[in-house]
């Protein structure tokens, strides 16, 4: 199965985290609900997927965009915490996150998600602004919560090889 050209994906930086322990800190939970209501603002809801790596703060983040949802919320392998750490690992990100989708959730049908938002790391976020907004400023890095959107395809179609 491939990712719908039209299913809206977001990749969202995690929330501040507290350097000691890796959980969300109290502006970090503030980060998850700005995201959380910029994607409900936007149309996603129960029949959306929130994907995870396995980090701490990035589970946190997730669990409360999803309870805002009302989506289900997956967890990456640690592949894709390894691979989210560094963006030039990725050639096909659509395979990863359709591998990624399938593989915890093998009954899913493509008309049964309206949407994806996946949480992670700011390389990746980063990474995916730069391909899918060339116009933005490289050096203006994401603001934890900061939602990104991701149109499938768009990987190998910026000439980018991350």
């Amino acid at each position: 199965m491939t990712l719908p050209e039209n299913l809206p994906i977001f990749f969202v930086l995690y929330g501040r985290d507290s350097a000691n322990t890796f959980a969300l800190a109290a502006e970090g939970t503030l980060d998850a609900r700005r995201a959380r209501d910029e994607l409900v603002a936007m149309g996603l809801g129960e029949r959306s997927v929130v994907l995870a790596s396995t980090d701490l703060r990035t589970q946190e983040t997730a669990q409360i965009i999803g309870a805002g949802l009302r989506a289900q919320v997956l967890t990456g392998d640690d592949r894709f915490a390894w691979i989210s750490d560094d963006p030039s690992r990725i050639r096909n990100l659509d395979g990863l996150l359709e591998e990624e989708l399938w593989r915890q959730y093998p009954p899913l049908r493509a008309d049964d998600v309206s949407g994806l938002t996946v949480v992670t790391g700011a390389r990746l976020v980063g990474a995916v602004r730069e391909i899918t907004h060339p116009d933005t400023d490289p050096f203006d890095p994401v603001p934890h919560g900061g939602v990104v959107p991701y149109k499938p395809g768009t990987w190998f179609a910026s000439g980018i090889r991350y």
